[in-house]
């Protein structure tokens, strides 16, 4: 080999052990890489396994809810005829034969000082605890006593310090009708008998002497009145002294005995309830097939019926025996023919519809909330 040929071979054998080292070094980069895919596909198979676990447990939890709505909806169903029975033999006032107008009621209740203490306010109750009427007087001879001064007392007196008035009513000495706290307000007046009583006070003094001629007449009008709204018999109503536990001659000692107003009141408000009437006061009424029924009407209604705990059910029959017919929903539930011949019967008829079932919720939740039973005609 000459000298040429020899510096050929050196100079060849660098440039082969540099390729091969490079090519080493390609071969530790891509097993690194494929170290690195096949690990994220092992990462990636375990969250498709976790995932398919998932999708399993949702599955059997949407088989259990389907089951449950099911089941929900037949409960339904069979709770909506026995509240239907159960409202047809609520008790009626055996005293009031017939419907009893509202009474002339001046609504002071934002009016009136009320604590101020945000920790010191009056509870609240449904409609649907209350089972007493308490009748009270303010004690003192003095007639021009007013609701505000009644509340300004319970208020400030270190023995008080109530959140408001202690009444739901005020009769003054000329017979007006104030109202000094919402029905729902559980004010304290009767001990023990707070949550579930009506307050209604008379001002005077009523022993030794009955109340005015016009405050008699005013307190049976409003008496007779929350009868029918409450559906109480004329057994709840009580003088503050009749409750048990209590140390107190309120409304007086010719409540019971004497000029005995209690029942010069009972038979005024008998008077007021003479005359024929429907046998029930007020009847809702959804439509019903062989194989539905309102169910989403139904479900709209559910506060109106809260608040105002008519008679509820699914039989014109049934709803033209009462004084007054709601119909929820369109003629194409219960039909206008069905309507006039409510109407024929002497019902009073009225049908809540929005162009929705949302829209009928909206009107009735509305009319709920602002005491309002029937619409305006």
């Amino acid at each position: 080999m000459d000298e040429k040929e020899q510096e050929a071979t050196a100079t060849a054998q660098p440039a082969e052990v540099t390729e091969l080292a490079a090519l080493r070094e390609d071969a530790a980069v891509w097993q690194i890489r494929a170290s690195y895919l096949q690990e994220q596909a092992q990462q990636a198979e375990k969250a498709r396994a976790q995932l398919q676990q998932s999708v399993l447990a949702l599955e059997s939890q949407v088989s259990s809810l389907e089951a449950f709505a099911a089941q929900q909806q037949t409960r339904l169903a069979q709770t909506g005829a026995l509240l239907d029975q159960a409202r047809s033999a609520a008790v009626v006032p055996p005293l009031l034969a017939r419907t009893v107008p509202r009474p002339a009621i001046s609504d002071i209740v934002d009016q009136l000082p009320r604590n101020a203490d945000p920790a010191n306010q009056y509870l609240r109750r449904s409609l649907s605890q209350i089972r007493y009427l308490a009748l009270h007087h303010t004690g003192s001879e003095d007639l021009t006593t007013t609701a505000r001064q009644l509340a300004e007392f319970a208020i400030s007196d270190p023995k008080h310090q109530w959140p408001g008035i202690g009444f739901h009513f005020f009769i003054a000495a000329d017979g007006t009708i104030y109202q000094t706290n919402k029905l729902e307000t559980t004010c304290f007046h009767v001990v023990q008998n707070n949550a579930d009583t009506v307050g209604i006070v008379l001002v005077g003094c009523f022993s030794g002497n009955a109340p005015r001629p016009a405050q008699l007449a005013s307190a049976a009008a409003l008496l007779a009145w929350l009868l029918q709204e409450l559906r109480l018999p004329v057994e709840a109503i009580a003088g503050h002294s009749e409750f048990p536990g209590q140390e107190s001659e309120c409304p007086g000692t010719d409540w019971l005995a004497g000029a005995n107003w209690k029942q010069a009141l009972l038979q005024d408000i008998g008077k007021i309830g003479q005359g024929p009437r429907h046998s029930m006061y007020h009847y809702v009424l959804f439509w019903q097939t062989d194989t539905a029924w309102a169910e989403a009407e139904w479900q709209a209604s559910t506060r109106y019926i809260a608040r105002f705990r008519p008679s509820v059910g699914f039989s014109p029959q049934e709803a033209r025996l009462a004084e007054n017919v709601t119909i929820v929903g369109g003629p194409s539930g219960v039909s206008q023919a069905v309507e006039e011949m409510l109407r024929g019967a002497g019902c009073r008829v009225q049908r809540v519809a929005g162009k929705s079932t949302t829209q009928t919720r909206a009107l009735l939740d509305a009319m709920a909330r602002d005491g309002q039973r029937f619409l305006s005609t």
